[in-house]
C-alpha cells in the first residue's frame, strides 16, 4: 500500500492526497457540466493539491490537460510563451501533431520581440496592445481551437497579476489581459474548462481593481480546512506510515493545540514531533511534546513568514500597512477586538469617517477571506491560534 509522506509545503499528489472526496467529486461534476472554476480558500488549505487531483482525473477520462504555474512571470508575453510551451509538452502530443504550423507561427512572433536577459530575468519589451500581442493571442486561440475536452489549470494567477499591476500601465494591462482571458473562455463550441487558484485571493484582487466582471463567468468553488474527523484520520495514518504512533487521543490534542486543522499545519506539527521523538519513535507522544512541537513551528519563522509577505504581494503598500496594523493589534488579544476599535486604529490615517469605514470594510473582507481573521460575536480575532502566536512573537514580543 502506498505511503502517506510527511510533506510540508509543496502540493501533494497520488497517495499523498488525503480526503477531499466530496470536493473532488463536486468539482469534477462542475467541470463535466462545462463550468470554469476558481478554487477559493485561504492559503495552505490545499488548493493546488486539489487542482493536481483534478488534472489526474482529466487524464484518466481521456481529456487533454495542462498545468501552468505563472507565479514567476512578469509580463503578458512571458505568459503566452510559457503557456504555449506547456501545450507543446502535452502528454498526448496532440498539439505538436495537429497544430505544428500554428506553433511555428507563434514562435516566429515571439522571436520578433526584443529580449534582454539580466540576472536570469527575461524582460520582453512591447506595448500591451500591440499588433504582435494580438497575433500571439490569435495564435493561441487557433492552437486550442477544436482540441476537444481539455482542462487548463492556471496556478498563482493573482500573484502574476499583482506583479503585472506594478509595471508601466499596470492596471490597464491587467484589465486587458483578464478581459482577453474571459473572451477566450467564452469561445462558442469550446470544450476547454479552466481552473484558477493561487496563494492570494483572485476575488480580492479583482474587486480592488473593479474587475470582478472579468471573472463573472467562473464558478467559485470554496474549500475549507479539514474537519476534525478527517484531521484525526489523517494524523493517525501519517503516524502509522512514518513510524510514529499517533493515537486518537494524541490526534485530538494536536488539533486542539493547533486550533485550525489546515493540512499544512498538521504536516508541519508532525514534522516537529518526529524531530523531537527521533531518539525513540516507539515511546508514546506526550502532551509536553505536542506543545513543544507547536512552539518549534513558531520559532521557525520561515514556515509562517509568507503570511506577512503575501500582504505586500497583493496590496498597495499603504493598504498592506493598514492590514498589518490591524493584525499587530489583534495578535495581542485572544478574544479579539470590536469593529469600532479597529476603526479607531485606522482613523488617523484617513481623517475621514466614510473613507475609513470603506477601507476597513475592504480590509476585513480580504483578511477574512484569506484566512487571517474571523468574526465571532461582534469581535474580530485571528482565525488560527498558531498564526496569532507567530504574529505576536514576530511583531510584539
Amino acid at each position: 500500500m502506498a505511503k502517506l509522506h510527511n510533506k510540508v509545503g509543496p502540493p501533494v499528489e497520488g497517495a499523498d492526497f488525503f480526503g477531499r472526496e466530496s470536493e473532488v467529486n463536486d468539482s469534477w461534476s462542475d467541470l463535466e457540466d462545462g463550468n470554469h472554476l476558481l478554487i477559493s480558500a485561504p492559503r495552505r488549505i490545499g488548493k493546488s493539491s486539489l487542482v493536481k487531483r483534478l488534472l489526474s482525473e482529466a487524464d484518466s477520462q481521456g481529456w487533454k490537460s495542462t498545468y501552468v504555474d505563472v507565479q514567476g512571470l512578469g509580463s503578458e508575453v512571458e505568459f503566452y510563451k510559457v503557456f504555449t510551451e506547456h501545450l507543446k509538452k502535452d502528454g498526448t502530443g496532440w498539439f505538436v501533431k495537429n497544430r505544428q504550423r500554428v506553433l511555428e507561427g507563434i514562435g516566429n512572433v515571439l522571436s520578433k520581440f526584443e529580449v534582454s536577459v539580466a540576472a536570469n530575468d527575461i524582460n520582453i519589451k512591447l506595448s500591451y496592445n500591440s499588433k504582435e500581442v494580438k497575433d500571439l493571442r490569435d495564435g493561441i486561440e487557433a492552437l486550442l481551437e477544436g482540441c476537444g475536452d481539455m482542462l487548463i489549470a492556471i496556478d498563482e494567477l493573482p500573484f502574476f497579476l499583482a506583479r503585472l499591476e506594478k509595471e508601466s500601465d499596470g492596471p490597464l494591462r491587467v484589465s486587458d489581459f483578464l478581459h482577453w482571458l474571459r473572451s477566450f473562455r467564452q469561445k462558442k463550441g469550446s470544450g476547454i474548462r479552466w481552473v484558477f487558484c493561487g496563494s492570494i485571493g483572485l476575488d480580492t484582487f479583482t474587486e480592488r481593481l473593479k474587475l470582478s466582471g472579468a471573472f463573472n463567468d467562473v464558478l467559485n468553488f470554496p474549500i475549507s480546512a479539514f474537519d476534525d474527523a478527517t484531521a484525526i484520520r489523517f494524523l493517525i495514518q501519517l503516524g502509522s506510515d512514518n513510524g510514529l504512533a499517533i493515537s486518537q487521543e494524541v490526534a485530538e490534542q494536536i488539533i486542539e493545540v493547533i486550533g485550525w486543522p489546515l493540512p499544512y499545519f498538521l504536516q508541519a506539527h508532525f514534522k516537529q514531533l518526529k524531530r523531537i521523538k527521533s531518539q525513540d519513535m516507539r515511546k508514546p507522544v506526550t502532551s509536553d511534546e505536542i506543545k513543544q512541537a507547536y512552539a518549534n513551528i513558531i520559532r521557525d519563522t520561515s514556515s509562517l513568514k509568507t503570511w506577512e509577505e503575501r500582504l505586500d504581494d497583493q496590496l498597495p503598500s499603504s493598504d498592506a500597512g493598514h492590514c498589518k496594523v490591524i493584525l499587530k493589534n489583534l495578535c495581542k488579544s485572544k478574544k479579539g477586538l470590536s469593529r469600532k476599535k479597529l476603526f479607531d486604529l485606522l482613523y488617523n490615517s484617513f481623517s475621514d469617517v466614510q473613507k475609513c469605514e470603506d477601507a476597513l470594510a475592504s480590509y476585513i473582507a480580504m483578511l477574512d477571506r484569506d484566512g487571517y481573521i474571523i468574526e465571532v460575536n461582534g469581535n474580530y480575532s485571528f482565525r488560527s491560534p498558531l498564526l496569532r502566536d507567530f504574529w505576536y512573537k514576530m511583531k510584539v514580543r
